[in-house]
């Protein structure tokens, strides 16, 4: 049996994508700029002057395209979370208690 090289390639790349819908870039033409995101996923893109650019949120979140921000699966929509119980405003630092 044998592969020629452009089958050998087109393997890797599947073999390594971590979604099948990667390598389809969005097209920005004819909208405005700003981010596209689809579904529960780690990938967005910003669309600028016509042109994508894919991004990729940090481990264990997803782009949540009602806040354009990187969150985790359990306060997004798309995720079946629940957008409420978002975190809101800036942490606060503790005092640390008298003893």
């Amino acid at each position: 049996f044998s592969l020629n090289l452009s089958a050998l390639i087109f393997i890797f790349l599947l073999s390594t994508a971590p979604f099948a819908y990667t390598a389809v870039l969005p097209t920005c033409s004819g909208i405005d700029d700003g981010f596209i995101g689809e579904g529960c996923s780690r990938l967005f893109w910003y669309c600028r002057e016509g042109m994508a650019e894919r991004n990729r949120c940090p481990e264990y979140t997803r782009f949540d395209i009602e806040t354009e921000m990187c969150l985790f699966g359990s306060y997004i929509r798309a995720c079946g979370g629940d957008p409420s119980l978002r975190p809101t405003g800036r942490p606060t630092k503790r005092r640390a208690e008298s003893p």
